[in-house]
């Protein structure tokens, strides 16, 4: 059907019209009155009509065939999760995604900065999960800043009445996770002298203190040297790590379960290592659960990375009531979070498979 095709001339009746408006309410949180369908007629005049409702309103995206079992909502973003939806064959997977979000993305490509404050960004997804969901267990997951606000939502459709007692985050990195040490600054700058890089360390030190001085990005952060072939940040990735910065873990608790999965392939600033748990086990009341996977942070969720997350998530999910989509037994391992030894963190380039 095209968008400026009449809706009443493909097919349909005063029924359809009856559900087709109670379908928009529950996709996008916004009222249509059934004589909307006669004043703007089109797929067009629809979307012209909705005006300030939808820069408020949250909405969701099926993104595989399933219409049955506990749903699984995929938080900041559609797209990116499409690949991963489609592996599960027994429950049905949606993306959730707020306008005022693409606000922020827009805002990011023009250079310009829009403050979207986490308690709204959470109160919309929350509502547009309350209103999209038929029964009360749901599974919530995200990718970087999506797990982050996955961990708010989860909490606040459980202040609603929701049964949510596992969350999925996908590499998703706080900003306590990084740990800067002098000794292994030292040890970095010694190694890449050493491997004829004095000159390039010395350029990367230099550009990344002046574009940290410039765009206040956080120290663990702006000294990321990039790798041979790969491209600047995206102007997404850098709207949400804007979001990312917004988040602060202090005084938070989340009474349930979570599942981490880390990326391994990263190359973090001289003197820079991340947290076993990326310090989620001050934040998780429950049990955390943390798996990796070797990839790097966007590759996730392609190809065979993202078949893996697949495993990860159906097999932590196998004793879950109503999922079942499990492939076998921890087909790769996932361990309990074991509290590390006193200084304990994931060392730059390591890549480690947790057992």
């Amino acid at each position: 059907m095209r968008t400026t095709e009449r809706i009443c001339q493909s097919g349909g009746d005063s029924m359809m019209a009856i559900r087709l408006v109670k379908e928009l309410k529950r996709a996008t949180g916004i009222d249509y009155p059934l004589s909307t369908l006669f004043s703007a007629p089109t797929i067009r005049q629809l979307v012209a009509r909705v005006g300030e409702a939808a820069e408020r309103a949250g909405s969701i995206v099926h993104l595989n065939s399933v219409r049955t079992g506990v749903p699984i909502y995929c938080l900041a973003g559609v797209q990116l999760y499409k690949e991963l939806a489609e592996h599960f064959a027994s429950s049905p997977v949606f993306g959730v995604f707020a306008k005022r979000e693409v606000a922020g993305l827009q805002a990011e490509a023009a250079g310009e900065t829009v403050v979207v404050p986490l308690d709204s960004l959470t109160q919309t997804y929350a509502d547009a999960i309350a209103r999209h969901a038929t029964q009360k267990q749901v599974v919530l997951v995200g990718l970087s800043f999506g797990g982050l606000l996955a961990l708010e939502v989860a909490a606040e459709l459980n202040r609603r009445g929701f049964d949510i007692s596992r969350v999925a985050l996908f590499d998703s990195v706080p900003p306590g996770a990084y740990v800067r040490s002098f000794r292994k600054a030292i040890a970095d700058v010694a190694g890449r002298f050493a491997e004829g890089r004095a000159v390039d360390t010395l350029k990367d030190l230099v550009g990344r203190a002046s574009a940290r001085a410039a765009a206040s990005l956080p120290l663990g952060l702006s000294l990321l040297p990039l790798r041979p072939g790969r491209r600047r940040q995206s102007v997404q990735g850098q709207a949400f790590r804007k979001m990312t910065r917004a988040y602060d873990p202090s005084g938070k608790r989340y009474v349930f379960d979570a599942l981490l999965i880390k990326a391994t392939q990263k190359t973090l600033g001289i003197g820079a290592s991340l947290k076993h748990d990326y310090g989620f086990r001050d934040v998780i009341a429950g049990r955390l659960d943390i798996a990796a996977i070797d990839a790097d942070h966007r590759g996730l969720l392609d190809g065979a990375a993202a078949l893996r997350v697949y495993e990860l998530l159906s097999d932590y999910l196998a004793d879950y009531p109503g999922v079942n989509d499990a492939v076998g037994s921890r087909v790769v391992p996932i361990s309990p979070f074991v509290e590390p030894q006193q200084g304990q963190v994931d060392q730059e380039g390591e890549r480690r498979q947790v057992n």
